[in-house]
């Protein structure tokens, strides 16, 4: 190859919504789209060593808080539901 060829930046397509829950702390919770997005992209992590990692753990849940505009820490969500559908 004696050059290379840029096609510019690729953006990705905004998240679109499926309308998706949490429970937080037993009592379900609807997500708007940010809130949702990170709740997917948190579920993507389970069983890799991100969700064990106690700082990245806090940190999710820290943005993850601001987002919701509540406090929560680990342990506080149930993302099984999403978990679930990611699997899939």
């Amino acid at each position: 190859m004696e050059s290379l060829h840029h096609n510019g930046v690729l953006i990705p397509a905004r998240y679109e919504g499926k309308g998706l829950a949490v429970k937080i702390n037993g009592k379900e919770t609807k997500l708007t789209t940010d809130q949702e997005e990170m709740a997917v992209a948190w579920a993507k992590k389970v069983g890799t060593q991100y969700v064990e990692d106690k700082v990245f753990a806090k940190n999710f849940h820290k943005d993850f808080s601001e987002k919701l505009g509540i406090k929560v820490k680990p342990g506080d969500v149930d993302f099984q539901e999403i978990v679930k559908l990611v699997e899939e």
